[in-house]
């Protein structure tokens, strides 16, 4: 059975951390999650795999923050049924004009997001800016 206030309360939680553009100054983005967090990204991309709550805030964000511009993320749907909500956007691709589509999978607990799970649409664009900004660092 749905609890509403819940759903509610936990989509206003996932929506609070699009509403600051991971830009950790305008946010304190520990408050909104468990100690326990985790992140699955998917493996081809550098920030891949499992991370915990420590790696994730202060070195997965800052590899994404350097490659998505959150300046130009569109919501395009936001649903939820109790501690489980998914949000999809569509995220520009820093100094490009291309975007991407990330489906993103929270499981909140307590008032608290616990789980994140990501999915990538069609990341050719994203994979092509990764690729040249490794090449450039290496030269």
């Amino acid at each position: 059975m749905t609890d509403q206030l819940l759903t509610d309360q936990n989509k206003a939680l996932v929506h609070s951390f699009y509403a600051g553009g991971t830009n950790s100054e305008a946010k304190e983005y520990g408050e909104i999650f468990h100690p326990e967090f985790k992140v699955t990204a998917p493996d081809y991309l550098p920030w891949g795999g499992t991370s915990n709550l420590k790696t994730y805030l202060e070195d997965v964000l800052l590899q994404v923050t350097a490659v998505l511009d959150f300046k130009r993320c569109e919501i395009i749907s936001l649903i939820g049924e109790n501690d489980n909500v998914v949000i999809v956007i569509d995220i520009g691709i820093m100094d490009t004009p291309h975007t991407v589509r990330i489906s993103e999978h929270w499981s909140i607990q307590k008032g608290k997001a616990i789980n994140l799970w990501v999915a990538y649409f069609e990341p050719q664009n994203l994979m092509d800016l990764i690729e040249k900004s490794a090449t450039t660092r290496t030269i």
